[in-house]
């Protein structure tokens, strides 16, 4: 004996009552039930997710680090392309030219990044890794990073471009069919060309102490944060 579910178009109460009998029909027949069953059950699952949504409708995230808190934008854009595979494009800007949080060193900074990424599980959920290119302009005392903490001491800044080219990776959490978290990481090498400006004294001007300087280096962190989602 075959079994079929007619699926037409009607009204928001037909539809509340197709999920009903649909969900009921599920009870009906469990995984291990006869295997005449297993075409109508995925009958039955389609009406579910054509009325109630599903995350393969969801091609976009848009996402704001948790740096807003304290003054630093950093929103971002991912895109789906397939059911593993996206790609994201990322801004960060700050604006603090004279002092960042009470340290005494500049902080301002503008800079882009693209960066693919492939999802084992599906794209836009749980684990996820894949490369990253970025660059920009910035004003900022190389010492704020604490690999360099040690070596930019005094009333100093360097003030230049950037290029970076590494790997991200991270996490994203779910906290429902929008909204969610992500934890991601990235680091990698960096080319930067830059001049630096020192003074001994707050009431003498800044003086060149050296003019295009040039590093190669690996920085373990370029990019990154906790960033909340939003899928649309």
């Amino acid at each position: 004996m075959s079994y079929k579910i007619k699926m037409k178009k009607s009204s928001g109460i037909s539809k509340i009552g197709l999920v009903l009998s649909s969900v009921l029909f599920l009870m009906a027949f469990p995984p291990s039930a006869h295997a005449q069953s297993s075409e109508i059950k995925g009958t039955a699952e389609k009406a579910i997710t054509q009325l109630i949504g599903s995350d393969s409708s969801l091609k976009r995230v848009l996402k704001l680090n948790s740096l807003a808190f304290v003054g630093i934008v950093n929103p971002a854009m991912e895109f789906k392309l397939n059911e593993k595979l996206t790609l994201q494009g990322e801004v960060l800007m700050s604006f603090y030219f004279k002092e960042f949080l009470g340290s005494g060193k500049p902080f301002a900074a503008g800079l882009v990044f693209c960066e693919g990424r492939y999802y084992p599980r599906r794209a836009m959920s749980g684990f996820f890794f894949g490369p990253v290119v970025g660059g920009g302009a910035y004003k900022l005392n190389k010492g704020i990073y604490p690999l360099y903490k040690d070596q930019y001491k005094g009333d100093s800044y360097q003030q230049g471009w950037n290029m970076m080219l590494g790997l991200s990776v991270g996490y994203q959490f779910s906290f429902s069919e929008r909204w969610g978290l992500e934890l991601c990481w990235g680091g990698g090498y960096q080319h930067s060309w830059y001049r630096g400006y020192k003074r001994k004294k707050k009431d003498e001007p800044y003086h060149m102490y050296v003019d295009w300087n040039k590093d190669a280096e690996f920085l373990p962190f370029f990019k990154g944060g906790v960033m909340v989602t939003y899928k649309f």
